[in-house]
């Protein structure tokens, strides 16, 4: 008897992010008691994964299915719900040949019960109440709540399908917010952080800040640089690097034009290369995140990692990375004044650093890769 089939699906368009940490950590996880498939709609680029994320992924351990999709829609992050949907129905037509499906981005109607690894679950946003909070503001418009709807009847889109399946999710505020649309009771199983950084003392830190994320709104990056910007007026020579890429080109101008004013302490450094990352990170004492709702928040859950003390939103997952009413915020005024006040204790900042290495472990690849072979092995 051989070794039991398992497809995992992903229908991102890249292979660089949160969600892609998850599948390529499934992958490895599952590579050798498994006959693995990935599923997707972009190949598998190994090598530049194995070297993001330290993964050791060989294309003989598995197989690789790219389904092609018309107009496009494989090469871009627009229509991603129609892509979504197309990616589940042509799957559904093979689904006979696994043991096991594995969906390691959104909900999936897989046709039967499968493992469904949920970030943000807005497939059926419009289409089940309760998941609005998962979606940007534009998206919740009554034009594209019917164009959802319309687009999941026309591939038979089912919402109990979804309710039939093991739903894993990123943090215990997804898990609420997916409890109360769905009905279900959601496993949260951390997204892993595999990056390793250098360790340098605290003394020998700069007096600095890491933002990491893209360049879009929803990352409300020019707040940062207004609350960092007040902290300085009060007397602190501290500055800030913006790690991410430009994804949308007019807040991405905005950004610059804030950086250009205040040049002599902000600093844009594009998306950086994994070591050069690893290495910016881990010789400044501090981030900051800025997103609200976040699901996870990997790049907070990275900085950490690292051995940075992390400033964030008071709510969505990246308040359980901190785990810490010192490091949240809810409006600027409250994030100067915290952050002013442990800038300003010694002995702050070395509790919240015992404490954020204790919380660290709790997102490692090993962890990772330990709980899905775990769940996979009581499905089967």
């Amino acid at each position: 008897m051989g070794r039991p089939k398992i497809a995992v699906i992903h229908s991102g368009t890249k292979w660089i992010g949160g969600a892609e940490a998850v599948a390529v950590w499934t992958l490895e996880a599952l590579k050798r008691d498994y006959e693995v498939t990935v599923v997707s709609t972009s190949e598998l680029p190994v090598k530049q994964i194995n070297q993001y994320y330290g993964t050791s992924l060989d294309p003989g351990e598995f197989r690789s299915i790219v389904v092609p999709l018309p107009f496009g829609l494989h090469k871009t992050s627009a229509f991603w719900y129609l892509r979504r949907l197309m990616l589940m129905s042509r799957f559904q037509k093979r689904v006979n040949e696994y043991d096991l499906c594995i969906s390691t981005y959104y909900e999936m109607d897989f046709g039967r019960r499968g493992i469904q690894y949920v970030h943000s679950p807005a497939v059926a946003a419009g289409i089940v109440s309760g998941l609005n909070d998962f979606l940007d503001e534009p998206q919740r418009s009554l034009l594209k709540k019917a164009y959802r709807k319309l687009a999941a009847n026309i591939f038979h889109f089912s919402v109990d399908k979804i309710r039939q399946n093991v739903t894993l999710v990123n943090s215990k505020w997804t898990g609420q917010l997916i409890k109360r649309a769905y009905g279900v009771e959601p496993i949260v199983v951390y997204p892993p952080v595999s990056m390793e950084y250098p360790r340098i003392p605290w003394e020998e830190r700069e007096d600095g800040f890491v933002c990491i994320g893209r360049i879009a709104p929803s990352k409300r990056i020019d707040m940062i640089i207004r609350i960092l910007k007040r902290v300085r007026e009060l007397g602190w020579n501290i500055h800030l690097h913006v790690v991410g890429e430009r994804w949308d080109i007019n807040y991405a101008k905005k950004i610059e034009k804030m950086a250009k004013e205040n040049a002599s302490w902000v600093f844009l450094e594009g998306r950086l290369e994994r070591e050069r990352l690893a290495n910016l990170v881990a010789s400044h004492k501090y981030g900051i995140h800025g997103m609200k709702n976040e699901h996870f928040g990997i790049a907070v859950a990275e900085m950490v990692k690292a051995g940075n003390i992390v400033f964030v939103p008071n709510d969505g997952g990246q308040v359980e990375i901190v785990d810490s009413e010192l490091l949240t915020y809810q409006i600027e005024e409250e994030a100067i004044k915290k952050i002013m006040h442990i800038l300003d204790n010694k002995r702050v900042q070395a509790s919240l650093r015992k404490h954020l290495g204790k919380r660290a472990g709790m997102f490692s690849a090993t962890y990772y890769i330990k709980e899905i072979k775990k769940i996979v092995k009581q499905v089967l």
